[in-house]
């Protein structure tokens, strides 16, 4: 269900609408190779759509798949780069419990990723630039195909930016937080039609094999006996 009315703002000579959505489903597709992100029972609340000011909306919707989803924050007002306009934005992000597979959340870059993923962090986009950094946990991570699920949960602090004209990024921070000492990984991804391309480096700071010998079955590298 949806329902859309109006109402006053200071900014505006005529009363802006507002966007209510109750029940809804949206449906996110990357390209026409990959199955889409199916988000359903989804209920918005925008009570201001205005092109001249900044207007909150809350979103929160269950993933197919497994999961939740919940964001809260702001959008506009619209600016113009020429004659294109960019619509800036940020959000709260709360995400618990998503089946990365089962939910095709990752199937365009990288597919072979498994597991239950939990954050929480921001979102914001200048409109040429998008930011996100927050803090995760994964249950069964897998991280590659025949990999068998990590039995300890991972937990994650990370910040990443991505370019839209160009389609690539960089990701500034990926701290693992081990049960003994931590790893970091850095670098730089950029996207085409061909997939994603990566080219990262790990730094592991006061963990013994042991422990980063427990990651190793996630990413498809057998244990000996």
């Amino acid at each position: 269900d949806a329902i859309l009315a109006t109402a006053q703002t200071k900014g505006d000579a005529l009363p802006a609408p507002a966007l209510r959505v109750t029940r809804g489903i949206l449906v996110v597709r990357v390209g026409d190779r990959y199955d889409p992100l199916l988000l359903h029972d989804l209920n918005v609340d925008a009570p201001r759509l205005s092109t001249t000011m900044q207007n909150p909306v809350s979103v929160s919707a269950s993933v197919q798949g497994g999961g939740s989803l919940q964001l809260r924050g702001y959008w506009g007002p619209v600016q113009w780069q020429g004659r294109a306009p960019t619509i800036p934005w940020n959000v709260l992000v709360n995400a618990t419990k998503v089946a990365i597979a089962n939910s095709n959340l990752m199937m365009a870059i990288a597919p072979a990723v498994d597991g239950l993923m939990s954050i929480d962090g921001t979102a914001e986009s200048t409109g040429a630039d998008l930011q996100v950094k927050g803090n995760g946990e994964f249950q069964k991570l897998k991280l590659a195909v025949g990999g068998a699920p990590s039995i300890e949960p991972l937990s994650v602090a990370f910040a990443l930016g991505y370019n839209y004209a160009t389609h690539s990024g960089t990701l500034s921070r990926c701290d693992l937080r081990l049960n003994r000492g931590s790893a970091g990984v850095r670098g730089r991804f950029a996207i085409d039609d061909d997939g994603t391309k990566v080219k990262l480096t790990v730094e592991a700071l006061g963990a013994p094999v042991t422990t980063l010998a427990g990651l190793l079955p996630a990413a498809g590298v057998p244990l000996p006996p």
